[in-house]
This record gives C-alpha cells, sequence and structure tokens, in this order.
C-alpha cells in the first residue's frame, strides 16, 4: 500500500543518513539521553512543591481556591495534615468539580490538569504523579525535535543528533519537565504542530486532524494561538503555499468552533483573568528585564549558579545560532523559525518596554522560542561537526561541555530542595527547617494575595502535626500561648491585630524575605 511504502522509504533514508553520522556524536547523543532520562523522571518528589503545582493539585482534585479560604481560613487552629486534604482526591468531587474548578481559572487551558487529574492519583504524594507525567511528556518531546529538525534541513543529517542531544541536556526542559504545569505540553504540541505544517503539502487532505491539533495546542495554553499567527504570516508570504490555504484556514476554523466552549469560559470569568494576571504590569526596570532575558538564554544551555562565565558561552553561542540558521538555513527554515520566534516574544517584550511591566520575566512564557533557540544552537553545531578538523573540535568541545555541565547541573540539583524556577516558594524549605527545630512552632498566615498557596507548600515540609492559624483580612481571633510563633507575608490588617491588639513585637527572619517572628 503507499503508506506502507511511504514508511518503507522513510525507514530507510533513516538508515541510509544514521550511517554517516559519526560514531562520536552518537556517543555523546546516548549519554546525553540517558542523563537527559535520568533527570526527568528520578526523584520527582524531591524539589518543593511550590505555589503553582499545589494550585494544580487544588483544581484537578476538584476544590477551589475560595472553598479552600473558607474551610481553612476562620481564625481556627489547622494541623498541617488537615491542609493536605486538599493536595489529594476526595470521593465527593467528581470530573464535574475539576471542571468547575478549573473554569473558575480560565488564564490557564484545561487539557494538562485533565491528563493529570487521571494520573496522579496513582502516586504518593499525588503531585510527584504530576510531575512524573510532565516528565513523559518531555522524553516524547525529544523524539518530535529529532523529527523536526530533520525535516527543517533535511540536508544534513547531523542537525536531528545535535538538536535532540542539546534539548535532551538543556537544564532550561529538565526543570519544566519535573513541574507539575502544563509547559511540557505546551513544548510538545508546538513541536508537533510544526511538524505538521511542514508537511502541509503532503497533509492538505487530512485537514480535519490538523485541526484537531491546533485545538489540543490552544487547550493545553493559551499563547499557542501565536503561534497559530506564525503559520498565517508564513502562508501569506509563502507563494509555494498558497495552493494549501484553504484547507488551512479551514483546519483553523474547525480549532476555533472546537476551543469556543472555553472562549466563553473565558467571557464569562474575564474579570478572573484580569485579576490573577495582573501581576504582569508590575513596573520592572529595563536593566531587570535584559538580565533576565540573559538568563533565559543561559539556561537554554547552562544553569550553574556558581559558575556566571558560561553565560559568555552560551550567550553569544545561541544568538550567533540564530543569526547564522537564518543566514545560511535554506529558505523554508529559516523564515519558519523567524516568525515562531518573533511571534513568541513581542507580544511579551513590546508591552513591558512601552508599558511597563514583567510578562517577559517568566521564560516559561517563551517556550515555542526558545525552542526554535536550541534548533538554531544546534543548526550552528551541526555546520561546525561538517567543517575541517579544527572547526569539529569545537563542536564536539562544546556538546562535551554541555555533556559535563548538565551533568554537575543534575547532581547539584538533586542534591537541593530548591531552585530559582520554584519563584514565591524558593524559601519555604528553609523556612520549613527552621519551623521544624522549633519546640512549639505556629504558623501564622492571612489570605493576603499568595498566602493560600504559600500555606499549601509548606503543608509538604513542614511536620504533620504543625499547626496553622489561617485568618482572612481583619478577621478578630484569639491568639494562643506558648507557642514559638511564626508570620508569613503579613497584610497590613494582620499586622496592625498582632502588633496592636496582641502587643507582639515583630522581626523579619535573617534570610527568608517573606517572614516574621516575635522579637525577644
Amino acid at each position: 500500500s503507499r503508506l506502507t511504502f511511504h514508511w518503507n522509504h522513510r525507514l530507510k533514508r533513516m538508515f541510509l543518513n544514521n550511517a554517516k553520522i559519526p560514531k562520536a556524536m552518537m556517543l555523546i547523543s546516548a549519554l546525553s539521553l540517558f542523563l537527559g532520562t535520568g533527570l526527568r523522571l528520578f526523584d520527582q518528589g524531591r524539589q518543593v512543591f511550590w505555589h503553582d503545582e499545589v494550585h494544580t493539585a487544588l483544581r484537578i482534585f476538584g476544590f477551589s481556591t475560595q472553598e479552600l479560604e473558607n474551610t481553612l481560613f476562620d481564625g481556627k487552629l489547622h494541623l498541617a495534615s488537615e491542609l493536605q486534604r486538599f493536595q489529594r482526591p476526595d470521593p465527593q468531587k467528581g470530573f464535574c468539580d475539576t471542571m468547575r474548578s478549573l473554569a473558575g481559572h480560565p488564564e490557564h487551558g484545561p487539557l494538562y490538569y485533565l491528563m493529570a487529574r487521571v494520573v496522579a492519583p496513582f502516586f504518593n504524594p499525588p503531585l510527584a504523579g504530576a510531575r512524573v507525567l510532565s516528565g513523559l511528556i518531555g522524553l516524547f518531546l525529544l523524539i518530535f525535535v529529532y523529527r523536526l529538525a530533520g525535516d527543517l534541513f533535511p540536508e544534513n543529517p547531523l542537525i536531528p543528533w545535535v538538536s535532540v542531544t542539546i534539548t535532551s541536556l538543556s537544564p532550561f526542559f529538565i526543570l519544566y519537565a519535573r513541574e507539575a504545569r502544563q509547559y511540557s505540553l505546551w513544548a510538545l504540541f508546538t513541536t508537533i504542530c510544526m511538524i505538521w505544517f511542514l508537511k502541509l503539502k503532503q497533509l492538505h487532505r487530512n485537514w480535519v486532524l490538523w485541526g484537531i491539533l491546533l485545538m489540543l495546542g490552544v487547550y493545553t495554553h493559551l499563547m499557542f494561538g501565536w503561534l497559530i499567527v506564525a503559520f498565517v504570516i508564513y502562508l501569506f508570504f509563502d507563494r509555494d503555499y498558497r495552493n494549501f490555504r484553504q484547507d488551512f484556514f479551514k483546519s483553523v476554523s474547525l480549532a476555533i468552533a472546537l476551543f469556543s466552549p472555553w472562549v466563553w469560559v473565558i467571557y464569562k470569568g474575564v474579570h478572573r483573568v484580569n485579576a490573577y494576571t495582573s501581576w504582569m504590569q508590575q513596573p520592572s526596570s529595563l536593566q531587570a528585564l535584559m538580565e533576565k532575558w540573559a538568563d533565559h538564554v543561559n539556561h537554554l544551555l547552562f544553569d550553574l549558579p556558581g559558575v556566571p562565565q558560561l553565560a559568555m558561552i552560551s550567550i553569544p553561542m545561541v544568538i550567533f545560532g540564530i543569526i547564522w540558521t537564518l543566514w545560511r538555513g535554506n529558505r523554508k527554515a529559516s523564515f519558519l523559525l523567524a516568525l515562531v520566534m518573533a511571534t513568541s516574544i513581542m507580544p511579551l517584550v513590546i508591552p513591558d518596554l512601552i508599558q511597563g511591566g514583567m510578562r517577559s520575566l517568566n521564560a516559561r512564557y517563551m517556550i515555542p522560542a526558545l525552542l526554535c533557540m536550541v534548533i538554531c544552537t544546534a543548526y550552528l553545531v551541526s555546520c561546525t561537526l561538517s567543517g575541517n578538523a579544527v572547526s569539529r573540535m569545537f563542536g564536539y568541545g562544546f556538546l562535551a561541555s554541555m555533556l559535563i555541565s548538565t551533568a554537575c547541573f543534575g547532581y547539584e540539583y538533586l542534591r537541593q530542595d530548591t531552585w530559582w524556577n520554584k519563584f514565591s516558594s524558593y524559601f519555604n524549605p528553609m523556612a520549613a527547617r527552621l519551623i521544624n527545630d522549633s519546640a512549639n512552632p505556629l504558623i501564622i498566615a492571612d489570605n493576603f494575595i499568595i498566602n493560600p498557596g504559600e500555606v499549601l507548600s509548606l503543608s509538604y515540609l513542614v511536620k504533620p502535626e504543625t499547626p496553622f492559624l489561617l485568618v482572612k483580612g481583619n478577621m478578630v481571633f484569639d491568639l494562643p500561648k506558648g507557642y514559638d510563633l511564626f508570620v508569613l507575608n503579613p497584610s497590613g490588617p494582620l499586622l496592625e491585630n498582632l502588633m496592636g491588639k496582641c502587643e507582639l513585637q515583630l522581626a523579619k527572619i535573617p534570610g527568608l524575605p517573606w517572614w516574621a517572628s516575635v522579637k525577644k
């Protein structure tokens, strides 16, 4: 049959291409895959479950933030084990409760969370299961990166090998394969849809399946829509694709129709979307933005906090890789990669520069662009491996340095219980050690901004019998005596209550910016 012939042809071409791959490259790729797989799956419950992740568990098991606050933030003592009830399956909560909870945060597509709801209950704690799901998705990403790089640059059989090697070793993609959030799935659908777009001439009859893929991408992350914009721009300028525009727009129309129920959810909850994303509009200096952008690029290749000099290698390497690919790569590949990077970066960077804000401070919102940067870097390295002896030495030296650096990163990362991508929960393990060392601790917090998520994060780290006194705003409460008090990120009203009515003298805890304790 035609399908059998097609796959026989592909397998034959793959075998012939791989026969040309140097043994040194195959060895580095094998070691990279082994290391990358281990770092994506090993000891997934090691690092702190941070603010966003505990909200993942809250939603997939059908709880809402409002329900959490109404139940626990009542001015009474609750043990850490009681807080954990909101991180585990509840027999009284079904699929409809999960959908209701997800609809309460319409800024996030529901697909990953529905997948996590199926997988997570088989693990203890369930959030470790959600992380394993992300890790497995991260492994599938490597397979499709290999295919995408080969389709973009069929003239060089080394590029797929180098691309999968760099992606496998990338600390950034390792970190987000170890997080109970949708970012690995977003990267996977980005890669799959780019592959399908490149094959549009052969697959134009399968516009229904193409539309379903686009729909799944948008249900994973709303910013996936910018990838569709990149495809539209490509179709508009590339005359070779003009005969397939009608089928493509039929696919987009189908995706929009299938996504319309969630559009209605967003419309009904637009006030919640604005409230939950308002933090992005907080002012940030140009210097802070540029430093973070440099970190984004550096973490693609290296992530060793004690060796900042590695940025002097990674940043020029990535930037020159982009320039080299756009200059020397084939027209189809360079144009598509440029469009995907532009449509992923500009919607974040331009508002930050013009209006002020911190949208672009988070690398996870630039995943399609960072994925393309990896492929551009791989193109540059592949060109060096195809050159003379000196350039080959440079290329292999770079890959070997990545392999050694990622091994050091993995060793250090697996020894730590927090990392830079834990953001607001970064200091929770340190706070928990201090609390656990206290003979009679009591954690006090109100429902101010991020505190509901932070107390859930802490409930994994402190002893199960550790008491929490959780309140709302100006709530009047009785302060029990005989405890060592630890106050988490208090609001103004809570501070007035503690220092006025309760006549306490609070002092910041050195090294823990979110915390205060009673001044002795």
